[in-house]
This record gives structure tokens, C-alpha cells and sequence, in this order.
């Protein structure tokens, strides 16, 4: 996967392949195999990936994302006293994909929160909106219509309909689609639950 032929690597130590600025979290990892603690189980490093992607053309510095898992190998069991360390042995998961679901999911339940504000502030400014609706309408009640003041109060009406408007498509966000309000004969929804119930 890191596309670094054998001879390259043979020999290096493992700073070679490490990304650099996760030099001293791997530093920090290995000096645990070292001594023997296990205070992780494992760690999540980027790894260089070859110049050329292994196909002999030039590409930009790339990286792989894995989860390395090691352990420290010594010449006698570890609580014995004189253990000498001899060497690390690990293995490395490419965790690219998962990440990038992992993130996947975080925005989507960002979006989902955003959603459901968005729909919270919708019906409250609904709300507002039709007491504003309400005054108005009984305002124009008691004023003819050649009053000056009553073609404001008309395009007060007009700004609450596109208040109206931006509430539902508020409300199409949170619900994840179009929010269109009909009207509904109550007597018909009593019937339809009444057979529900009936099941």
C-alpha cells in the first residue's frame, strides 16, 4: 500500500515512513514496547507513501492513514528481572476508509442538528408571523381602503407571505424534503384512525 519497494526500506529505521509530525507519538508508542508498559494497545499514525505511487511517475507527498498495533519482543518474560528487549513486532491496518465514513457521519449528524434547529426556529417564527397576520388583518377591517395608511398595511401582508414562504422551506430542510401545509377534513382523520385502532 505504501508502494516503497524492498530495498528501499530494508535498513531505514522507522522513522522513514512515519509522517513527520507524528514522529513523537510514534516515538512515544515504541519507547512502551521498549520498557515493557502498555499504556496503549495502539495508535493511529500516517505512513509516507512512495514519491511515485510505485508506478515511476512523480505525484505529490501523500499519506496513509493506519492503525498500528505493536508489541516488544524481549529474550525472557517480561517481569523477569534482566529482560533484554530485541525487538518490536507490528501490524498496520489501513483505517483510510473508516475514517472517511467516520467523518461522513459526524457532518451528517451535523446536518441532522442543524436540521432540527432549523425546524425549531421555523415554527417559532411561524408563529410570530401569523400574530403579526392576525393584527394586520384586523386593522384593514377598520380602515377603508382609500385611508393611506392601508395599502402599507397590504404590503405588510405581502412581507409576512414571503416570511411564510421562508418558514417552509425552513421546515423542508429539517424534514429533508418539501414542508407543504394543506388543509385536512378532521372528521375524515377520525375515521381513518378509528379503523387503525380497529386492526
Amino acid at each position: 500500500l505504501l508502494c516503497f519497494k524492498p530495498h528501499e526500506l530494508i535498513g531505514k529505521p522507522d522513522t522513514a515512513i512515519i509522517h513527520d509530525e507524528d514522529l513523537e507519538k510514534a516515538k512515544f508508542h515504541f519507547d512502551e514496547r521498549r520498557t515493557g508498559a502498555r499504556a496503549n494497545a495502539g495508535i493511529e499514525l500516517r505512513l509516507k507513501v512512495a514519491a511515485d505511487g510505485g508506478n515511476g511517475k512523480g505525484t505529490e507527498a501523500r499519506h496513509l492513514t493506519v492503525e498500528l498495533k505493536s508489541t516488544g519482543m524481549y529474550d525472557k518474560p517480561v517481569p523477569d528481572n534482566g529482560v533484554r528487549f530485541v525487538g518490536t513486532h507490528g501490524v498496520a491496518r489501513d483505517i483510510s476508509e473508516r475514517n472517511r465514513l467516520e467523518a461522513q457521519l459526524q457532518q451528517a449528524k451535523k446536518m441532522e442538528a442543524i436540521g432540527t434547529l432549523a425546524g425549531g426556529i421555523a415554527h417559532d417564527f411561524n408563529n410570530l408571523l401569523m400574530g403579526v397576520q392576525g393584527y394586520t388583518s384586523l386593522m384593514l377591517l377598520g380602515i377603508d381602503a382609500s385611508d393611506p395608511n392601508h395599502q402599507k398595511l397590504k404590503n405588510i401582508e405581502e412581507y409576512i407571505q414571503s416570511g411564510v414562504e421562508l418558514t417552509k422551506q425552513l421546515l423542508g430542510f429539517a424534514r429533508g424534503g418539501k414542508y407543504d401545509v394543506k388543509p385536512i377534513n378532521l372528521n375524515d382523520l377520525q375515521v381513518a384512525v378509528s379503523k387503525v385502532a380497529e386492526r
